[in-house]
């Protein structure tokens, strides 16, 4: 999943824009047992 947030969003303007790649693997314990079970993860 690739993310993009404007200035300001989660850092200083000074930062510009912050860009945030997850891979899956980072988020499936993120997910709800059912979630997961239902969709093969």
């Amino acid at each position: 999943m690739f993310l993009i947030y404007d200035v300001y969003e989660i850092a200083p303007y000074a930062a510009g824009q912050q860009d945030l790649l997850l891979y899956f693997g980072q988020l499936e314990e993120l997910f709800k047992a059912e979630f997961r079970q239902g969709n093969d993860i």
